[in-house]
């Protein structure tokens, strides 16, 4: 929604500071969290107990279930942590799905992107890797 100041509409969740631009307020999130309201960890980071009794998104520095999320096997050096990621999967944490449509001989017909491959939406009703 348009005219909204951070007093009256502030999404952050605590791990974020509300800013404004023309009327529209978002969040900028503090290191190691993501989401639109803030309240998610950041690829590379997961959810930690404090002290206070909250929890706080920390950086992974051995190989948790979610560091790879889920698409990759993790490996731990020094502190450090890696992805190498299933097939179809790319980012340092394996959180982005390939676009196998980018280079697609799809011709006239529409690509359909899906996981490590794609598939052609062809004129006629018909489909297939390529269109004739």
């Amino acid at each position: 929604m348009a005219n909204q100041t951070c007093a009256s509409a502030n999404p952050c969740q605590g791990s974020g500071a509300c800013v404004e631009d023309a009327g529209v307020v978002g969040c900028r999130c503090a290191a190691g969290f993501a989401g639109p309201g803030c309240d998610t960890c950041a690829p590379g980071f997961h959810r930690e107990a404090v002290t206070d009794g909250g929890t706080t998104c920390a950086l992974d520095s051995t190989c948790r279930p979610e560091t790879c999320r889920f698409r990759g096997q993790c490996t731990a050096d020094g502190g450090v942590t890696s992805c190498a990621c299933d097939p179809g999967y790319s980012g340092s944490n394996c959180q982005t799905n390939i676009d196998d449509c980018l280079n697609s001989a799809c011709g006239a017909g529409q690509c359909v992107d899906l996981l490590n491959a794609n598939v052609c939406l062809c004129p006629g009703g018909t489909y297939g890797q390529v269109c004739p």
